[in-house]
């Protein structure tokens, strides 16, 4: 395997960790005896989900990419094209 798909395949692996460590923390947030809902509360959640979707865009632009998002890309075409 060439040394620039090892080290995207790194990257993508240390940002999926990353987005699920974040998401991890919302659901501990939420369910823990301290959360009231207050603004606190509330901007630790919303910190948390924006962390998780940034770090969540590489791989998922990487998957976009691949042979998952060809399949979905040239469906949109033919149907688009048996349309006309």
């Amino acid at each position: 395997m060439d040394k620039t798909k090892n080290e995207g395949m790194l990257v993508n692996v240390v940002c999926l960790i990353m987005a699920l460590l974040f998401l991890a923390g919302i659901v501990y947030c939420v369910t823990s005896d301290e959360f009231r809902g207050g603004v606190d509360d509330l901007f630790t959640v919303m910190v948390c989900l924006a962390l998780a979707l940034i770090f969540a865009f590489n791989p998922l632009f990487t998957i976009w990419k691949g042979p998952i998002g060809e399949k979905f890309r040239n469906r949109k075409g033919t149907t688009a094209t048996a349309k006309k």
